[in-house]
Order: C-alpha cells, then structure tokens, then sequence
C-alpha cells in the first residue's frame, strides 16, 4: 500500500482536519468530560476512530481527534484537537494537544506534546518528556524535552 500524502505545513492541516470533522463527526448528545475521569473512554463532539484502533480505560479523546487504524492508546490518556496515523501507540498518562503523531510512532508515558507538535514516521518519544512545537524528522528518537519550538533532524 502506498501511502501518498500532500504536504502542507501543519498549522493550515489542523484546522482542515477540524472542519472535515465537524462535516462528517457523529452526534454526541453529552457535553464535555464531567470532573471525574470515565472509567471508559470518552469521545468528545468531532472525534473519528478508526474501528480497528484500541483505546485504554479513563481516556478523554477529543474535540478534533482523528485516530487511525491499529492505533493503540493505553490508559488514562488525554488527546484533543490532534491527528495520529495508524499503527502509532500512545502510552498510559500522556497529553497530547494540537499534534500530528505520524505513522509507526510510539510516545511514551507521562509525555506532554503541544503547540502543534509534528512527529515523522517511526518516531520515539522517551518517557516523561516535554514537546512544545517540536517537528521531528522521520525515524529519530527523542530522549530530552524540547520546551521551545524547533526542528529535530
């Protein structure tokens, strides 16, 4: 299978994906997430999953969320206005807003990634880092924060 992909720059990408959400997202008759966390998980208004993506018990996903397939998201995770492409495993206790997670990537447990944060294809993201408007390259391994938005080559 080929995986064809026009690049755009991520900032115009998000807003895309969010509009196409909202076009073809499901009607959610609850609000957003109560105080106390689900013991499932929670798909927030405008979020898609791929049927064949497996989601962790307390996750709160969405608004904007697109999950591809076999995408697998352990507990306890929080992921709103974000796209992450198939085969990407997300582990326990991470946060994730405004990201593009790319195909075959694995983000490790208690990350923090915001601020429109791209990762490449096969990326990996250490335990307990911080990734603030970082755009990883292909095949890299991340072993220390980025806390100010730059490129990782």
């Amino acid at each position: 299978m080929s995986r064809a992909l026009c690049i755009v720059p991520p900032l115009s990408s998000l807003p895309f994906s969010t509009c196409a959400l909202l076009f073809h997202g499901r009607p959610s008759g609850r609000g957003y997430a109560k105080s106390r966390l689900p013991s499932q998980p929670w798909h927030g208004p405008s979020s898609f999953q791929d049927p064949s993506a497996k989601i962790g018990a307390n996750c709160v996903i969405g608004p904007n969320v697109t999950i591809g397939a076999g995408v697998v998201v352990e507990d306890g995770v929080r992921i709103k206005r974000c796209t992450v492409l198939e085969g990407a495993r997300i582990r326990s206790h991470s946060w994730l807003e405004s990201c593009i997670v790319g195909w075959s990537c694995s983000v490790g447990q208690w990350v923090r990634m915001e601020n429109v944060t791209v990762l490449g294809e096969d990326v990996i993201v250490n335990d307990e880092l911080y990734l603030n408007g970082a755009n990883v390259l292909p095949h890299k391994s991340i072993a220390e924060s980025v806390p100010e938005p730059r490129i990782i080559m």
